[in-house]
């Protein structure tokens, strides 16, 4: 994903680059190519509304990030966090429920396990996440 950093040393911070030498002749390999890191969202996560994201941060599965949140470090599976910086609130489950999500990860399950399982799911059945078919 690109991080939508911009070099600081060019005279404008517009990225001309999108128009691909519709705007003239931009020789790109010239510009300085500033890379931070990519932003890695993993599954199953939600994201508040008007949360950032910064360069080189790892969203874990089953994260969530709250409203507003300035995210600058990584986020781990199935962890809650808020704020400005970004702290960790507290983890959506135990340990027990975590690992067998993460082991099932019912995410790559083909669409019809899924249907059949949605009660298990919906209504945090463990004993149906454990044994869905």
């Amino acid at each position: 994903m690109n991080e939508a950093n911009h070099s600081l040393t060019p005279y404008s911070t517009f990225p001309f680059a999108i128009f691909q030498n519709g705007c003239g002749e931009i020789d790109i390999s010239k510009t300085e190519q500033q890379s931070r890191g990519n932003i890695v969202v993993g599954n199953d996560v939600w994201i508040g509304r008007d949360a950032t994201i910064m360069p080189d941060v790892n969203i874990g599965d089953g994260a969530i990030i709250g409203a507003n949140a300035v995210v600058a470090k990584d986020v781990a599976p199935y962890e809650i966090v808020v704020g400005n910086p970004a702290g960790a609130l507290r983890k959506r489950f135990n340990q027990e429920t975590f690992d067998i999500l993460l082991k099932v990860r019912w995410w790559d399950w083909p669409k019809e396990i899924i249907t059949r399982n949605l009660d298990a799911i919906t209504q945090a059945d463990l004993d149906g996440m454990r044994n869905a078919v």
